[in-house]
């Protein structure tokens, strides 16, 4: 039997260690913009980014959904 495999957020996983955006940027290396950008799903991180937050997390990179939760509009 195959075990499900369960992707999170990275604000459903701060929030459930009970870390903060401070927290991710101190234990990332990244700027605090960035974390918070991730943190609110308004930036894709780069490969690297990506293993250095599941690193952090202590969760798989793949069990993390990336990307942007905003639709991005059309430019005008």
């Amino acid at each position: 039997m195959r075990k499900a495999l369960h992707f999170h957020r990275v604000s459903d996983l701060m929030q459930r260690r009970g870390v903060d955006v401070d927290w991710l940027a101190d234990h990332t290396g990244l700027y605090d913009r960035v974390a918070k950008a991730i943190y609110h799903q308004r930036y894709t991180p780069s490969p690297r980014q990506r293993r250095r937050v599941a690193e952090a997390l202590n969760t798989a990179r793949e069990h993390i959904i990336w990307g942007h939760a905003v639709e991005v509009e059309a430019l005008k």
